[in-house]
C-alpha cells in the first residue's frame, strides 16, 4: 500500500513540477518571440530609412523614398506592435491568469521556448 501512494506522490510532484516550470517557459517563449519580431521591425526600418537618407540628386533622392518609404513603414509598424510595453502588458496579464491573446499563441513555435548560447550568454533575458 505505501509503495502505491509513494507512485501516485511522485506522479503529481512531476506534474506540479511541470505546470509551475510551464509558466516560467511560456514567458521566456514570449519575451524571445517579442524581442525577435521587434529586431526585426527595427532592422527592416532602418533599411527602408537609409534608403531615403543615402541620396546624392534629386532624383536618387526621389527613387529612394519612393523605394524605400514602405519597408520603413512597414518595419515601424512591426516595431510598434511588438514593443516592449505590449510584451510586458500580455506577460502581466498572463501572469495574472488571463490567456494569451489568440494572435501571440499562434506565433509562438517551439524554437521560442528552447534555450540557446545567446539566451544564456544574456542577450535574451
Amino acid at each position: 500500500m505505501p509503495y502505491k501512494q509513494l507512485i501516485i506522490l511522485a506522479a503529481l510532484c512531476s506534474v506540479m513540477q511541470k505546470s509551475a516550470a510551464q509558466g516560467r517557459d511560456t514567458a521566456f517563449a514570449i519575451h524571445k518571440l517579442f524581442l525577435q519580431k521587434r529586431q526585426h521591425g527595427e532592422n527592416i526600418a532602418t533599411g527602408g530609412i537609409s534608403m531615403v537618407t543615402d541620396a546624392s540628386t534629386l532624383n536618387s533622392a526621389l527613387c529612394g523614398l519612393v523605394i524605400g518609404a514602405g519597408p520603413a513603414v512597414l518595419g515601424l509598424r512591426k516595431a510598434t506592435l511588438y514593443s516592449a510595453q505590449h510584451e510586458q502588458e500580455i506577460l502581466t496579464a498572463y501572469a495574472n491568469g488571463t490567456p494569451l491573446p489568440a494572435e501571440v499563441r499562434r506565433q509562438l513555435r517551439r524554437k521560442h521556448f528552447h534555450r540557446t548560447i545567446k539566451d544564456i550568454a544574456g542577450q535574451v533575458r
